[in-house]
Parts: structure tokens; sequence; C-alpha cells
């Protein structure tokens, strides 16, 4: 990680070697003045963070902004961006289009932190250990940011000593300028902000600010009251709004587990009930279990429908089935600081919790290395095959499964033999296998899919069908012989 240093270090000096006016501070006195430990600079360096709030909607994470140009791949088209004019129309298009499935990031990229120090990141793995590392304790900091308004630049500050003599002036042209100057400014330099000066709010209006006292009280304001990010709709008023505050300020405050779980009227609570959310400003949500983690997207909305209120969107990727069971549209019915309520549909029903449920937390997950062990270990036979109803196990007895290294399988009825490739791959606790042999048997080539390890003991291992739309289609039963 580098720190961007050089034109803080430039101001400076700027600042001690101007002319020696022999000016001093009349007009305004003490509080028209700035020094380095006051809650004015404090403010001043609030405001004039890099920040990473502009691009949540495709990184989830406030604390930090993606420096262009890179590049994003969203519904198939690859799109480049290079300035925030492009960001911005990218932003509309997405949301404007209703599908909130996250956005996939072309590596490297760098990521900008709220002091303007980078860091490159090449690869989605990467930025997922990146995000488990350092993101928690960096989005606490987000909080401390004033960040309704900008001000409007240059801006021509006067420095003094410590007997009020002006020692010269600078023009500041940017927030990383200015930023840099007051992180940097030593404790024998005051500063004075040449007024007036204008400030320009996110809706586009534009104040004029004639003092330090008027920019304070703006400042103090939009601390205390102003939230903004792409975690929930800008359009939200009213009851809906307060609500929608409510459920945001809940779920950011506390660590959220699966307490209730049904899907098309199916209980669904123990897929899922060692999975800790937690939720992050700029709408990222990070799920742990054990050693295992990943990221999903959340943003709380109003749907206007027949029955109307407020709905939290959450999305993950497409290929870690467990996590499908809780992908989608949830309407809120009950927010409290203990427990959330929602529904989907009819039979779909998601209750969070902030005490896990008894014995959830200690739920095991076999790693990709255990699986593969396993499965080398013997011989293999398909003690079940079923698919929607009917049953094909009859047409593999006397067949067994033998997977070698991890390229070759084969499976032999004893007068005939198939030989085959496999593969594995493991996506947070989603583990999958893929086997294809080259052959038109009737039940061999059924097993030609990509199976996601549902079950497992090493005696016993189920297999699923996976596809686009999640786990379904057929079932198989692998029992060691």
């Amino acid at each position: 990680m580098k720190k961007i240093l050089s034109y803080a270090l430039l101001l400076l000096m700027l600042v001690v070697t101007a002319c020696q006016e022999e000016e001093f501070v009349n007009e305004g006195g003490q509080d028209e003045v700035i020094t380095a430990n006051s809650e004015m600079a404090g403010y001043l360096k609030a405001n004039s963070v890099n920040h990473g709030t502009q691009d949540d909607f495709i990184d989830g994470m406030s604390s930090v902004s993606i420096k262009f140009p890179y590049q994003v791949i969203y519904a198939g088209t690859t799109y480049t961006i290079t300035s925030p004019q492009e960001l911005i129309a990218l932003r509309e298009l997405y949301f404007l289009a209703g599908n909130l499935e996250p956005i996939k990031l072309v590596f490297p990229i760098v990521l900008r932190f709220n002091d303007y120090s980078e860091i490159t990141i090449n690869s989605e793995d990467d930025l997922i250990e990146f995000i488990n590392k350092e993101h928690a304790d960096s989005e606490e900091e987000f909080n401390d940011r004033i960040r309704c308004f900008q001000i409007q630049f240059p801006v021509t500050l006067l420095t003094f000593n410590t007997n009020l003599e002006q020692t010269g002036s600078v023009a500041v042209s940017s927030n990383q300028e200015l930023f840099a100057f007051f992180n940097l400014l030593p404790s024998s330099i005051i500063v004075k902000i040449q007024f007036p000066i204008s400030v320009k709010y996110r809706n586009g209006e534009t104040v004029a600010v004639e003092s330090l006292l008027q920019l304070r009280s703006l400042m103090k304001e939009c601390k205390e009251n102003w939230q903004s990010d792409d975690s929930m709709d800008d359009d939200l008023e009213g009851e809906w709004l307060e609500q929608a505050q409510r459920l945001r300020q809940n779920l950011l405050s506390r660590d959220w587990y699966v307490n209730k779980l049904m899907k098309d009227g199916v209980v669904k609570t123990e897929y899922m009930s060692s999975f800790k959310f937690q939720f992050f400003i700029g709408g990222a949500v990070k799920v742990t279990v054990n050693d295992h983690m990943t990221i999903g997207k959340w943003r709380i909305e109003y749907e206007d429908d027949d029955n109307g209120g407020i709905e939290l969107k959450l999305r993950f990727n497409d290929e870690i089935w467990v996590l499908n069971h809780i992908d989608g549209d949830w309407g809120v019915s009950v927010i409290g600081e203990s427990k959330i309520e929602m529904n989907e549909d009819e039979g779909n029903i998601l209750h969070l919790s902030t005490t896990p449920l008894e014995g959830g937390n200690n739920q095991q997950f076999p790693s990709l290395n255990q699986v593969l062990t396993t499965l080398k270990s013997g011989a293999w036979k398909i003690g079940s095959y079923k698919d929607e109803g009917e049953d094909f196990t009859s047409g593999f007895t006397g067949f067994q499964l033998q997977f070698t290294n991890l390229t070759n399988v084969s499976i032999t009825n004893g007068e005939t033999t198939f030989q085959g490739n496999w593969s594995a791959q493991s996506l947070f606790t989603t583990m999958s296998i893929t086997m294809e042999f080259d052959t038109d048997h009737e039940f061999v080539v059924l097993l030609n899919e990509q199976w996601v390890v549902a079950e497992y003991s090493e005696t016993a291992i189920v297999l699923q069908e996976y596809d686009d739309e999640g786990i379904s289609g057929p079932r198989i039963v692998l029992q060691r012989i």
C-alpha cells in the first residue's frame, strides 16, 4: 500500500516559505481560525476524505472506491468506467433495470482508501480476503464522514503563526489537497479560510457560505443527520423512510443468524442455522460459517404493489446453492432490535435473529480436501439414482465407480469399463464434482453433470444436480463398497 504524500508536503512547504507579510488576524477573531487539533479541522478532513459511496452498487464498500479506469461485467456486457460521469450512467442503468444481480469486476483493480492511499487487488479471492481482514474496521470509520455536500474549489487558505501574523496563503483545488493539508497541518500553523465560498449538496443545490461559523453549523448538521449509500432507496419518504432507517440501523449494528427459513412451505432452517450475517454500509453483506466466507449485496426498497411496504433485497453468487434459499426480495413485517421477520410470496418465510439457534452454530462443513481424499480412498457403488420421481437405480446394479487422481474416473460392471474425466471445486460451503464419460450408454451418460455435494460422510456422499436454477433434478447416493 502506498501513501500519496508528495502534494501534501508541497502544500506545507508553500505555507512556511511564503512571503512573511506583517498582517494580523482581526476580522472574526479566534472564531474564524482553524488549528491542527480543532473540531473544525476534523470536520474539514471528514468532508474531504475520499468518498467511497459512488461505486457502492458495484463493490458494496463505502470505505473504499475503485480507482479509474476499470472494467465491469453486467448482464453479459462489459463496461469500461473511466470517469464519475460514466459511473453515474451505469448506476442509473443498474437501478432502472431492476436487475440487482452482483456486478462482476474485471481484475486487477486498484482500491483507494479514505486517506487516498491505494492497494492493488489482483483477483476475486484477493478481494474477499481484503474484505474479511480489513473492510469491517474500515467501514466503522465511514460514520465519521461528512458527505451530504462538497466544498466547491478552488479555496484559498490563509496561514498564520502562533502570534497570529500572516505567513502566506495556499490555493487548494481538490478534496485530496484539502485532506492532505489538514491531515499534516502542524500545531505551529493557524489557518483561516478566505470567504465567501460555496458548497454543493447532493441534490444539486448550491449554498453560499460567508463565515467559518456558518460552515461549522452546516457540517455539524450534516454529520448528525445525513445517511447516504446504495443500501437504501433514495426515493423513500414518510413512514416508509422511518421504517427503512430503523431496519438499516438494526442490520448494521448487530450480527444476524437465520432463526427460521421456509421455501415453498418446506422448512430449510437447518441448511443455514450456523451462518452469521454481517451487514455493511454501502450494501455489502458478509456471510461466514466456520472457516468459510463469502460476500453478497443488500438493499432496502419500497415495493409499490397491492400490499405495499419495505423490502430487503438479498443477492448472492448464483453458484452458491445454499444461499439461493434466501436470495430474493423479502417483504419486511417485523423490525426489532433482536429479530427481523420477512416473507416472500406464499410459503416463503425468513426470520433473522441476533442469537443463533441452539446447536446451530456448531454446524460443520467438510473441506474440499476431505471430500477428495474420501472419494479417492476406495470404490463406490450407486446406491440410489432418482430424478423427479423416476428411479434409475437398477440401471447401475453391479457397477462400481473408481476415482483415481483429479482427472481420471472409471465405472465398470466387471465386463465393460468406461473411462472418463472428473474435477472438483469449492465455493463457500458448496463443493461440486463434474463427471464426463465419452459414451452413449443409457445409464452411464446420466452421470455427465455438475453435481453438488449435498450431504457427506466417509461412507456415503449425496450428489445433487446443479444448474442455473440451483439444485434440482437428479439425486445420486454414492455408497462406499
